[in-house]
């Protein structure tokens, strides 16, 4: 395994979203309008739920990390489920969130587009990590494996379930980003392969599939509009 060369994983950048967010701002009076019910007295629990965004946001790429964006994420999709959030509705507040290839800010009044932002800021870290892990032990390369299946989930969902709100949601250029994820995945799966000297056919069969998701890559990354939006890096 010494003599098989190992080449720095990709990892992709997170968007960012710098404006704070009253994520209750409209609820209070809606819920007296609606329900007959005194909305100030959930202040409290708005404010839990403006701290877990401040807190998710600025986040560190590590298992904390992966748990505050799962965390809020769910959250999100309960308010969306019981308050009309969703743009030109009684609860609908503005999000801003910016790029992450183009470093463009983009508002919407739509809690759909922080979902996907947050969701797509959760495969980003999963790139993350797995880009971290070393791959120099079976623990290692089973982890980086498993982050790079994660990372590469959470890209499908954003392409599969959410609007194409910015350049970086492109369906093609996710798709793009997923095919590198799973060839990075299959990478760990091949080394882990060598490192228990499986059959030549094994390794073979699994290097194919490697080569396959990056030729998929590469034909996403080149389609007209793709190849100018991402970083030269990845050209």
């Amino acid at each position: 395994m010494e003599g098989c060369p190992r080449l720095p994983a990709i990892s992709f950048d997170p968007k960012v979203s710098i404006e704070s967010v009253d994520l209750c701002e409209k609820i209070p009076n809606y819920i007296t309008s609606t329900y007959q019910e005194n909305g100030n007295k959930y202040s409290q629990e708005c404010e839990q739920m403006n701290r877990l965004r401040q807190t998710t946001i600025n986040s560190s790429a590590d298992e904390n990390g992966i748990q505050l964006l799962k965390r809020y994420y769910c959250q999100l999709q309960l308010l969306r489920n019981r308050f009309p959030m969703l743009p030109d509705t009684e609860c609908a507040v503005r999000f801003t969130w910016e790029d992450a290839f183009q470093k463009e800010d983009n508002t919407y009044n739509d809690i759909r587009f922080e979902e996907a932002c947050i969701l797509y800021n959760l495969g980003a870290m999963y790139s993350r990590l797995g880009a971290n892990e070393s791959r120099r032990t079976h623990d290692s390369i089973k982890n980086a494996c498993t982050y790079f299946r994660c990372a590469a989930a959470c890209y499908e969902k954003v392409r599969d379930q959410y609007t194409t709100y910015t350049s970086d949601l492109t369906p093609d250029l996710l798709t793009c980003q997923v095919h590198i994820l799973l060839a990075q995945a299959h990478e760990a799966v091949l080394e882990k392969s060598l490192l228990d000297q499986r059959a030549p056919s094994v390794n073979a069969h699994v290097a194919m599939q490697i080569s396959e998701y990056y030729q998929m890559a590469l034909l996403n990354l080149m389609k007209p509009g793709i190849n100018s939006i991402v970083s030269k890096r990845f050209r």
